[in-house]
């Protein structure tokens, strides 16, 4: 289906149409917005990236420029960017293997912990600090395995 609008007696497509048989204007085509809904009208231009993840169009522009646009990175560690976070195989076994070891171990301990505070095993005060704090030192390392393997695809 073809729209064409009368312009001083000349025919000219003003719409571009969709995959799925909606229709935008020509002005919405590469405007970094998906205005289709299924991404078609950002498909094949040449001035946009879109993040792996999330599926945002972020400029070409902005694409290894040092500032995260896409919440998975995909902007700034890819092939065409020619950086990784974490380079060599060693390194992406060790970031695997202590993330991995990290994440568990320190699950571990807190079901350990929150089970022995829910069931009152803590009588005194100073043994129920103690297994606060050590809750919260288990929560940051829980959160650095999680970094780890999250930098571990990069």
């Amino acid at each position: 289906v073809t729209f064409l609008v009368n312009l001083g007696g000349r025919y000219q497509n003003h719409y571009f149409s969709c995959a799925n048989k909606k229709c935008v204007e020509y002005q919405d085509v590469c405007n970094l917005v998906d205005d289709c809904g299924d991404g078609s009208d950002e498909a094949g231009c040449d001035n946009n990236f879109k993040c792996e993840s999330s599926g945002k169009y972020v400029a070409l522009s902005q694409m290894c420029d040092g500032r995260t646009d896409c919440s998975d990175l995909s902007d700034e560690c890819n092939d065409q960017c020619g950086k990784q976070i974490i380079d060599g195989v060693w390194l992406k076994i060790a970031s695997w293997s202590i993330g991995s070891l990290a994440i568990l171990f320190n699950l571990l301990i807190l079901i350990k912990n929150i089970q022995e505070v829910i069931s009152r095993k803590t009588d005194s005060c100073m043994l129920l600090l103690d297994r606060l704090l050590i809750t919260l030192i288990s929560i940051g390392d829980l959160s650095v395995g999680i970094y780890l393997l999250a930098i571990f695809c990069c």
